[in-house]
């Protein structure tokens, strides 16, 4: 017959996988977030290496040279917003981490204590089930050993 899990031993593990899908979320948001910040600095510098002309153009070229600033400024803005969601996002994840593994380790030690208290339980019933000597069965050597021992008196 397999013994049974107690439930805080499967508790525990239940926790222990939980914390592991957290850890790996929160990896994955650490690498995009540093995936995202990369490209904030690409666009910064992008924008940093647009050329100021300010010798005298034409409308045309004035305006795609515009469009052009424009579009890398929205991108700035996007990535700036992925950026601060991202970090938000990962301090709550790290926030379910910490109590992931607050919860694994009550469940953990709760499953110990249960151990410990199923092991005095058994070590009880087997003193429980020795069987006790009577003295009808003893031999008089044996009555004086018990009697020093246990509160038998001999006759």
């Amino acid at each position: 017959m397999p013994s049974k899990k107690n439930p805080f031993e499967r508790l525990a593990l239940k926790e222990q996988i939980e914390m592991t899908k957290k850890a790996r979320d929160l990896k994955l948001l650490h690498e995009e977030l540093k995936n995202s910040e990369l490209m904030r600095q690409q666009i910064d510098d992008a924008l940093a290496q647009t050329p100021k002309n300010t010798a005298a153009t034409t409308g045309n070229e004035l305006k795609s040279g515009n469009w052009f600033v424009e579009k890398i400024l929205e991108q700035r803005v996007t990535i700036r917003n992925k950026c601060d969601f991202l970090q938000n996002e990962a301090t709550t994840a790290q926030e379910k981490l910490s109590a992931a593994r607050r919860r694994h380790a009550k469940a953990s030690d709760k499953a110990s204590a249960r151990r410990r208290e199923i092991m005095l339980e058994k070590e009880n019933k087997k003193k429980l089930e020795t069987p006790i000597l009577s003295p009808l069965y003893l031999t008089g050597s044996q009555i004086l050993d018990t009697a020093k021992t246990s509160s038998i008196s001999p006759k």
